[in-house]
């Protein structure tokens, strides 16, 4: 029998099914003969990147020193074949399954149809200003599975739960490539997944899953629209990682594991192939606004082999497609949600004058009275449009409204070059902070700052090293972190009443976001040689836009204040933009002029083209994070972008941040309340004292103080402690511990051996200690017929008399019992005494004991 042919034995319903070998593409065994003239449309189509071409390319050349080893690989037609567009990418051992679904049956082909598919056809919230719009339903996804590494999950269903951080990170960086190559007005329903199906453990894979996911939505409609493929709403997009060795200044595109971490600047950069940069985001050790510049422009040069590779699969896609017109599932054309011109005219006919006296006298209003008057200028202006053009929906005239209020937002800044708060262009709001703000018995350190109406509160926690956050790195890096950002988000820190289940504990993608760009902006500080495990929870209690910028600010504020040696103080800025051109020019990003804000509200960070937030200190940049709404951004106004930004944070450092530290620096040690860790070299010899008899030393002294004492193979002993007290009682016992017998010690011990010169005594230098020989001689008994009258067993109080240098043999003199103190007769009693007992801990340990046991 051919074991190419699938050959199925049904034994039962609740028995197995047993499959022979089939290949997974093409299937000619199983096709049938009136279909075998279609195999060609069933084979798979591919198309690869490979780096040593390139970088023999003029387009390399001016880059100066590039490294791109790995190649890339794409292709589709094998995997999940039933889904409008998937594909496979892969690099070295790391494969990524992509697959793109679209609910074209059920999209909306009318303003009316959309009205009703959003329950607004009876009416609804319709406020452009207050950020109500209507967005493209695109929902990414993106899972690493454990098997990828030939791993079975810890967990207790020992199956995946739910996303991590990484994936949540990964399928944001996805939803921000694709969301600006949408065209406006894109209302398909539409699901991109990537699934990590192999991990070699150097490539990373998110960049292959965003690579994989602007070509499955390329696919889907070349697939399912072959005959309008050439209006698709959708353009590639393109993402590469870029990296740079410190030591030689070579940039490295697509480094490994190893090489990120070695480097000094990394970043993802996403591009399309008009040479737009529409997704930008990484850290570096503080850089300048030139350097990073320099890596944006090795990204976009990056990313055009990519391109071509991307355009080759979906032309060979759109060439199949269109040989093929039974395949094509729909004929009628893509309805997006555009409002009419004449409805438009119309709106701003009535409403712009008002709108933009609403934004003029902003400056005047808070963010609450200024939303109020938005709202209700927008509420007369929907009366009447649809007074006058009733034929139009709510969801139309609300878009209709939303365009004419961005135009008299655009047109206050173009002709007054002044914002709705009133401030200048490039002027940021007053920054104020304060450290140390929550009582110092409970928090390690704390910190708030206020820009504007927006105001975060920053807690640092110390931890010992066991609380180090463990990461599940199926895709390859870090297995564990000691330095992690939680970044919260109430609903009362913008005046709402939370839905239900908010405060289950659960973080929004959003939070997880903010919080990773606020962590990647602090590490670059953290010391390299930092013991103990932080934790930053920074806290919104007022959002007025902006809040992960005063997160980074007030977080850096913290961990000083706990006793962390940042390098100095860290702000935040965002940067964002409007284009100053006609609707007709407005989406080509080259053909419109660029008005950088600085330091965006919450209503600027809506309108406006895109939000560019970056965070450093007074050296540099640490972190940066480019998220685009409509066009996207050249390479010169994003150098431009980070100018400005570090212009902003050089001043906030110098005149706020640094000013609000007590001595303008990290207080010296941490609070005494915090955690401690204590390291101590010992010589080899003292190994077995500081031990003691299986390990009766050590557990004496965890039982006394309530810290943890470990002992490695390069004779150091390590201490954690809970707090500051307890870690110098336990390095007081362990030094007590190391030291060796001297001579004039008095020790008690127990005759051995008698001899005819003398006795062997055994003595103890504490309670937990190894035992020890020596000599007591008969000339150095106390009286003459002292060694007459020993036997073995005795006990007997010794004086050391002489240690040997080489050997560390000891020589005892008897001492009278009655000459001995109590305090030198008794200490070993007493010790064993108080090492028997275990003395309450304080409950905060015990439960951080019990949590980790």
């Amino acid at each position: 029998m051919n074991r190419a042919a699938a050959v199925v034995v049904r034994t039962g319903w609740w028995r197995w099914e047993r499959f022979a070998a089939v290949p997974l593409h093409p299937v000619r065994s199983c096709t049938s003969t009136a279909n075998n003239n279609n195999n060609n449309n069933n084979a798979p189509l591919s198309a690869s990147v490979t780096p040593g071409e390139w970088l023999t390319s003029a387009a390399a050349r001016p880059l100066g020193a590039v490294e791109w080893q790995a190649p890339l690989h794409l292709e589709s037609g094998r995997w999940a074949r039933l889904t409008a567009g998937s594909l496979t990418v892969q690099s070295g051992g790391t494969l990524v399954l992509v697959a793109c679904a679209l609910a074209r049956q059920r999209a909306p082909t009318s303003f009316a149809a959309l009205d009703a598919l959003a329950g607004t056809a009876t009416g609804g919230r319709s406020d452009p200003g207050s950020g109500v719009a209507l967005v493209a339903p695109l929902r990414t996804e993106y899972r690493e599975r454990a098997s990828a590494r030939g791993l079975i999950p810890t967990s207790y269903h020992r199956r995946e739960a739910a996303a991590t951080e990484k994936e949540v990170l990964t399928a944001r960086l996805m939803d921000r490539a694709l969301r600006p190559a949408l065209a406006p007005g894109y209302v398909v329903e539409t699901h991109v997944a990537a699934h990590v199906l192999s991990a070699d453990g150097e490539h990373d894979p998110d960049v292959l899953a965003v690579n994989g996911a602007s070509v499955a939505l390329a696919l889907a409609w070349a697939n399912t629209t072959p005959e309008a493929v050439s209006a698709a709403p959708t353009s590639l997009a393109a993402a590469v990682r870029v990296a740079r060795r410190p030591d030689t200044g070579a940039w490295i595109l697509q480094p490994t594991h190893e090489q990120r971490k070695r480097s000094d600047i990394e970043l993802v950069y996403v591009g399309n192939a008009r040479g737009e940069c529409l997704a930008l985001e990484g850290a570096a050790r503080p850089v300048s606004p030139a350097e990073l510049a320099m890596a944006a422009r090795v990204g976009a040069a990056g990313v055009l082999p990519i391109l071509e590779a991307q355009q080759r699969l979906v032309q060979q896609a759109r060439e199949r497609s269109t040989s093929s017109s039974s395949s094509s599932s729909s004929s009628s054309s893509l309805f997006l949600a555009q409002p009419r011109p004449a409805l438009v005219a119309a709106a701003a006919e009535h409403s712009f004058a008002a709108l933009r006296e609403v934004y003029a006298r902003g400056a005047a209003q808070s963010k609450t009275q200024r939303g109020a008057a938005i709202a209700q200028q927008t509420a007369v202006a929907m009366q009447h449009l649809r007074r006058q053009h009733p034929e139009a929906g709510v969801t139309e005239t609300s878009l209709a409204l939303l365009e004419v209020s961005r135009r008299a937002w655009r047109d206050l800044l173009h002709t007054e070059r002044r914002r709705v708060d009133g401030r200048r262009v490039d002027e940021a709001r007053p920054l104020e902070a304060r450290v140390a703000v929550l009582p110092l018995g409970g928090c390690h350190g704390s910190a708030v700052c206020t820009r504007g109406e927006t105001q975060v509160l920053a807690v640092a926690t110390l931890g010992l090293p066991a609380l180090a956050k463990p990461l599940d790195a199926y895709g390859g890096g870090d297995e564990s972190k000691s330095f992690y950002v939680h970044y919260d988000f109430p609903a009362y820190c913008v005046g709402e009443v939370a839905a239900g289940g908010e405060w289950a504990g659960r973080s929004r993608r959003r939070e997880v976001g903010h919080g990773a760009l606020a962590e990647r902006a602090l590490r670059a500080l953290i010391p390299p040689d930092m013991p103990q495990a932080v934790r930053v929870n920074a806290e919104v209690l007022a959002s007025a836009g902006s809040t992960s910028m005063a997160a980074v600010a007030a977080g850096s504020l913290a961990l000083m204040d706990a006793g962390v040696q940042l390098s100095g103080p860290a702000s935040g800025v965002s940067i964002g933009g409007v284009r100053l051109a006609d609707d007709a020019s407005s989406s080509s990003a080259s053909s419109s002029s660029l008005l950088l804000l600085t330091d965006l509200i919450g209503l600027e960070d809506f309108l406006g083209e895109f939000d560019f937030k970056v965070a450093g200190t007074a050296a540099g940049i640490t972190a940066w994070h480019l998220d685009v709404k409509r066009s996207g951004l050249k390479l010169a106004e994003v150098e431009r972008a980070l100018e400005r930004a570090a212009a902003v944070h050089a001043v906030h450092v110098e005149e706020v941040l640094r000013p609000a530290l007590p001595e303008g620096r990290a207080r010296l040690q941490p609070p005494p309340q915090a955690p401690c860790i204590a390291r101590l070299a010992m010589p080899s010899a003292a190994r077995a004292r500081v031990l003691g008899v299986g390990g009766q030393c050590v557990r004496s002294i965890e039982a006394r103080t309530g810290c943890r004492v470990q002992v490695d193979d390069e004779d150091v002993v390590h201490v954690w402690a809970p707090n500051r007290p307890a870690c110098m009682e336990a390095q007081r016992l362990v030094e007590r511990a190391m030291r060796p017998p001297q001579p004039g010690d008095r020790l008690r011990g127990r005759v051995l051996q008698v001899l005819e010169h003398g006795a062997v005594v055994e003595v103890r230098t504490h309670a937990s200690a190894p035992r020890q020989q020596g000599l007591l001689h008969r000339s150095a008994f106390a009286t003459a017929d002292g060694w007459a009258r020993t036997h073995v067993g005795d006990s007997v109080a010794v004086r050391v008399a002489q240690v040997d240098a080489r050997t560390g043999a000891l020589r005892f003199i008897e001492q009278q019992l009655e000459r001995l103190s109590k305090a030198s007769e008794g200490g070993d009693e007493e010790e064993e005494v108080e090492a028997a007992k275990t003395p309450d801990k304080p409950a905060a340990w015990r439960t951080s004991q019990q949590a980790h046991s």
